[in-house]
């Protein structure tokens, strides 16, 4: 449940103690993203999350900020970049989250009421939404705060799921909360959705995958079976970043830490996406297609092409271009742009040709922008491909022997023509690239007709095909 609903459903604003308890855990969990997520990150009541273990995650995914949401955006936003440090990150972000503390402490009272803060809460968050940068602190500063104050009187997770009503955690087969009928071995495993939601399922032993995965299609309201059928769940593994799990494993296989996170996401991309013919399947279709082309995950390496995508996305996030309303930066290229795109483009394309782009779609209807984006995504080489990086000629250790007394020790050197292969499956077959500076080059191509047998063990993939 978002902060913002949360507030919604309160009598009254937070408390120092549940704003200190907020304060902890929201920088815990921002100190624990990376550079890129952090900057397209929009932090306001609306995407901070709470679970309902204490924890906190947020809800970004195809997220369209309002205008009444421009005001947790620190002043410097808009100047910040992928080639911004770490350090500049933080204190936009450290901004934005005092003001939403400001915004929940203030709930529900009359306008000439001020927030009944400890003097030194009020102090702190004071300095954390300063307009000067340099004067707020950073997370180390935040979380030396937490630790250091005399407000804190409880476990700040308990102050936190506190908050929460009981009925937003879903139970799925029959489970029940109980610690009795858990066992010993009950866990609970979160899952993100295409949409940036996030649901809580206390599993046991004997819970299935395929159980967690029909309460998800449920809870994103998948119409059709077959449209359900092209989803999947995974989980990250260090070895396969697009780890799919198989439905009748039990899901506490793939647990671990008591908790742990599984993405309901598309598994099989099809060739042709008008076979998709459920406007809401489309819709959680295109959303897919959209984040692996921003995040870098699906390469688009030509910037008419990145542009062309990005008029599409505009289209079917903001309606028709407006310029009364769409002035200046009216778009975070980081939100409709790959990493590589925003490093390379011309600041002047996301200023100027971007709004020409977008104003040529007048008209077009927001399914419409997103069928028309699909139909772009799919002539791209990289689209619809699972990746699973391997290493075709792994470093090989070359002995030199050393002079002196210790002429019998040998230093092992890497081969400089180690070379990184990719793998990818998609609709049309399995394709082989290699990896040059996270920049894929295709080596070759074998149709699923070529191939006889797929076989992978552990980190080994052997395929072959009839005539080899």
């Amino acid at each position: 449940m978002s902060l913002a609903q949360v507030l919604a459903l309160r009598p009254g604003p937070l408390d120092s103690t549940e704003v200190l308890s907020l304060l902890e855990q929201t920088t815990i969990a921002l100190n624990n993203i990376q550079n890129g997520s952090l900057l397209r990150l929009h932090l306001n009541p609306e995407t901070l999350t709470l679970r309902s273990d204490g924890q906190i995650i947020f809800h970004q995914v195809n997220y369209t900020p309002t205008p009444d949401m421009a005001m947790f955006l620190a002043p410097e936003h808009h100047s910040l970049s992928f080639h911004s440090p770490r350090p500049t990150l933080e204190l936009a972000q450290v901004y934005a989250l005092g003001v939403t503390l400001f915004y929940g402490a203030n709930n529900t009272l009359p306008e000439n009421q001020e927030p009944m803060l400890h003097p030194s809460m009020e102090v702190f968050i004071a300095k954390m939404v300063s307009q000067n940068p340099t004067e707020r602190p950073k997370f180390h500063d935040v979380l030396s705060f937490c630790n250091n104050t005399n407000l804190k009187v409880a476990d700040s997770t308990t102050i936190i799921s506190g908050l929460l009503a009981p009925s937003q955690t879903h139970f799925l087969g029959g489970i029940a909360p109980q610690p009795a009928d858990l066992g010993l071995g009950s866990r609970s495993v979160v899952v993100h959705t295409i949409e940036g939601k996030h649901l809580t399922c206390p599993v046991n032993s004997t819970t299935t995958v395929d159980e967690v995965y029909k309460q998800a299609i449920a809870d994103i309201s998948i119409p059709d079976p077959f449209g359900a059928a092209f989803f999947g769940l995974s989980c990250t593994d260090p070895d396969d970043p697009q780890k799919f799990l198989p439905m009748s494993s039990p899901i506490q296989k793939f647990l671990m830490n008591g908790t742990s996170v599984v993405n309901l996401r598309v598994e099989f991309y099809v060739e042709n996406v008008s076979i998709l013919s459920r406007q809401r399947t489309r819709h959680l279709y295109f959303l897919q297609v959209f984040q692996d082309i921003v995040t870098g995950y699906t390469g688009v390496w030509e910037s008419k092409i990145a542009m062309k995508l990005a008029g599409y996305a505009l289209q079917a996030r903001y309606g028709d271009f407006d310029p009364r309303r769409h002035t200046g930066s009216y778009f975070v290229p980081q939100d409709f742009f790959s990493p590589h795109m925003v490093a390379t483009l011309n600041p002047s394309v996301f200023t100027e040709q971007m709004p020409t782009i977008h104003s040529e779609l007048i008209g077009m209807t927001a399914s419409d922008a997103e069928d028309a984006y699909l139909k772009e995504a799919q002539k791209q080489l990289e689209y619809g491909v699972i990746f699973h990086t391997v290493y075709s000629k792994p470093p090989r250790k070359s002995s030199r022997r050393a002079s002196g007394r210790n002429s019998m020790n040998n230093t092992t050197m890497p081969n400089p023509q180690a070379e990184e292969i990719c793998i990818g499956g998609c609709p049309r077959g399995v394709i082989i690239f290699n990896v040059t500076q996270g920049r894929k080059s295709p080596k070759s191509k074998l149709s699923w007709n070529a191939i006889s047998n797929l076989q992978s063990n552990k980190k080994k993939n052997n395929n072959q095909n009839p005539t080899s």
